[in-house]
Formats: C-alpha cells, sequence, structure tokens
C-alpha cells in the first residue's frame, strides 16, 4: 500500500484514508444541499453552469461514462470516476447513484485535491507493478 505525504499537516495519507476523507465530505456537501445527484440532476447542474465538479462511478455503464466525459469536456467542468454507485449513494444518504455534481466551490476544492490524490497514488502503484513485471522479464531472459 502507498502512502501519500499530506503537505499541511504533514501525515500520511493512505489511500482507504483518502476515499475515507472523500466520502465523508461528500456527506458534508450533501447535507448542505450542495449536491446534485442522479443522472438527470446532475445534467441539468452542469448544463445551467451550477456544477463545479463531477463524480460519476467507476461501475457506470460505459454510456453513462462517455455521456458526462463529454458533456463535461464541452461545458469545462472538472471529471472523476471514482468509487461505486452503492458507496457514492451511501455517503450522500441515497441509495445508489451513478453520478453527482458538487455544486459549491470551497467544497470541491477540497474533494477535488483528495480526488487528484487518489488517482496520483493509482497511477504511482500502477507504474511500480508495471517496473515489477518488466523486470522479472528481464531477469527470466538471462
Amino acid at each position: 500500500m502507498r502512502l501519500k505525504k499530506n503537505n499541511k499537516n504533514d501525515e500520511l495519507l493512505s489511500l482507504p484514508m483518502l476515499n475515507k476523507r472523500i466520502y465523508s465530505l461528500l456527506g458534508i456537501a450533501a447535507s448542505g444541499r450542495f449536491i446534485s445527484s442522479g443522472e438527470f440532476m446532475t445534467e441539468q447542474a452542469v448544463k445551467a453552469g451550477q456544477a463545479n465538479y463531477v463524480i460519476v462511478a467507476s461501475d457506470a455503464s460505459e454510456n453513462t461514462k462517455k455521456k458526462f466525459r463529454n458533456m463535461c469536456e464541452y461545458y469545462h467542468v472538472p471529471i472523476a470516476f471514482f468509487g461505486d454507485k452503492d458507496s457514492l449513494g451511501h455517503a450522500i444518504g441515497k441509495e445508489f447513484r451513478a453520478s453527482l455534481s458538487i455544486n459549491n466551490e470551497g467544497i470541491c476544492k477540497k474533494i477535488g485535491g483528495y480526488l487528484e490524490k487518489t488517482q496520483t497514488v493509482d497511477a504511482e502503484d500502477i507504474s511500480a507493478n508495471d517496473e515489477t513485471l518488466s523486470s522479472a522479464d528481464s531477469m527470466e531472459g538471462k
């Protein structure tokens, strides 16, 4: 498990801890009514210019992912693919949700920062695995 250093508090954050913080912030945003959830409401928020960030569940259908990826690119809204439908819904106090938008700039910056860290940690894990595999392949060749 890779650890990511948090510059502000100088603490090491593991991937599960980053995920937990993201879900907690989503719950806080939902209680403050800064979340539009569900495909229809998320789409409305993006098109109305209210959405500051869109999160789509990783286990959403490819059609849903493509729809939101294209829409967010057109309207210049950042998008992340994170979690699963059940976890996203549970975090905001609803049933499963494939997509949601964050409609508050302050919470959006905080959640966006954590989402970038999770993607950085995932990328480091993937590159570490690739290096391990390539070094194992080179060892077999000798």
